[in-house]
């Protein structure tokens, strides 16, 4: 790559507190000057000038997808196929080499799905959009990579979905994934479910018959 690489930040949903966010986020210096903000032009420097941020000097990529009076707090199609609507102008920007990563505001799951748009999040959305069929959500904190088994389901069904199979092919993507971000191997650590992890079957039996097993089956095939 010749240039400095360009961050892409979706301006969340109108409704939300994504749009002062990501204004409050950006203060100024080389950093935001690598940054190329999507989303309605009028509507940011409308915000920007409530919480008293000029938007002069920020690269925007105006989709002019908003009306002139949006209604804070309220769900509706109108912000929610806008939200939606910078999350595919995004990817778009990606495809093209205009920007190399994407950083999200918050949206509404009710509002886009109110716009047609069917996706319990922003994770679901992005595999949509660029083909993926394999993906994980995560969090990064300095030294610590957490990697979610489930995303956007209720408790119940994420309980459900804790399986043998399911747990040891997320272990070997993880594996995979963070020995190409890191440049080594990593040690991965595996939670339990149940308090205590169940002590030995004492408070549920997840562990016992399916978190377990998995490891051990990952560690077979790495000896």
């Amino acid at each position: 790559m010749d240039r400095e690489p360009i961050i892409g930040i979706t301006t969340g949903d109108a409704a939300g507190i994504g749009p002062e966010i990501v204004l409050k986020a950006l203060p100024g210096g080389d950093v935001t000057a690598k940054c190329l903000l999507i989303g309605d032009a009028r509507h940011l420097a409308k915000v920007g000038a409530a919480v008293g941020t000029s938007i002069s000097k920020l690269a925007v990529h105006d989709l002019k997808n908003l009306p002139s009076e949006v209604p804070v707090g309220v769900d509706s199609e109108v912000t929610g196929k806008a939200a939606a609507e910078n999350i595919v102008a995004a990817v778009e920007l990606w495809r093209a080499g205009k920007i190399d990563a994407v950083c999200t505001a918050p949206i509404s799951k009710r509002a886009i799905n109110m716009a047609g748009f069917d996706f319990p999040g922003h994770t679901e959305m992005l595999a949509a959009l660029t083909g993926t069929s394999k993906f994980a959500m995560s969090f990064f904190a300095d030294d610590l990579r957490v990697v979610l088994l489930s995303t956007h389901h209720s408790l119940l069904d994420a309980i459900a979905m804790v399986e043998r199979e399911r747990i040891a092919d997320l272990i070997k993507f993880t594996d995979e994934q963070l020995k190409d971000l890191l440049g080594r191997r990593p040690r991965i650590a595996v939670a339990g479910l149940n308090p205590h992890a169940s002590e030995d079957g004492k408070f549920g039996t997840e562990e016992r018959d399916e978190i377990i097993p998995a490891v051990e089956e990952i560690g077979r095939a790495h000896v």
